[in-house]
């Protein structure tokens, strides 16, 4: 999915932005497992009305009209209000589907029960959990992403060995050796790159 976001959004541009656009696609990666969202549509209306619940939060709470923290307040309700449908038709097929296995971080949360049978949270309170965790998964990660691409954009040298890793880290997953582990070793691949090139 990281290579379709990238061959989309970054080769028609001749100066990349990165940090937006790794906003963009940080989001869409993260409503994958926690709701199980793929439609370009719905992620492009979600992201827009993220953008402006997140620009405002880090401002002087000033709630007066046309303010950057009026924006986010409203794009926040309205963020909970594009959710609920979301939720509702999750509920829905677990309603329909009594057998049905969680797959992603709402069909868990819908599917949690207390010692009485109730459900644990409200959809209200569902949609603000999910919130939380796009937000959290969003900043840090494109923030983590945005430093590691403009060192690699600085260090050609760190850059070439990082190609290397990943060519190897290619290989070994073309042999099928142990896929639960590529991703770590492929970190430590660049993390190994970094410092050798630091000395």
């Amino acid at each position: 999915m990281a290579r379709q976001h990238l061959e989309a959004d970054w080769p028609p541009h001749e100066d990349v932005r990165v940090f937006p656009l790794l906003k963009k696609d940080t989001l869409a990666l993260s409503c994958r497992p926690l709701m199980r969202v793929q439609d370009p549509a719905c992620v492009t209306r979600l992201a827009h009305t993220f953008a402006l619940a997140t620009a405002g939060i880090m401002l002087a709470p000033l709630n007066f009209p046309g303010t950057a923290y009026n924006k986010a307040i409203h794009a926040g309700k309205s963020l909970r209000f594009d959710l609920l449908p979301i939720i509702k038709r999750t509920k829905k097929e677990i309603m329909e589907n009594k057998d049905m296995v969680a797959k992603d971080f709402l069909s868990r949360m819908l599917l949690a029960e207390d010692e009485n049978g109730q459900p644990v949270m409200k959809e209200t309170e569902i949609g603000n959990t999910i919130i939380t965790k796009l937000l959290a998964s969003h900043e840090s990660s494109s923030t983590m992403i945005t430093f590691v691409v403009k060192y690699l954009a600085e260090h050609p040298n760190v850059y070439e060995r990082v190609l290397k890793g990943t060519s190897r880290v290619d290989t070994l997953a073309a042999a099928h050796l142990a896929p639960p582990l590529l991703p770590h070793y492929s970190l430590l691949l660049i993390f190994e790159a970094c410092s050798a090139a630091d000395h």
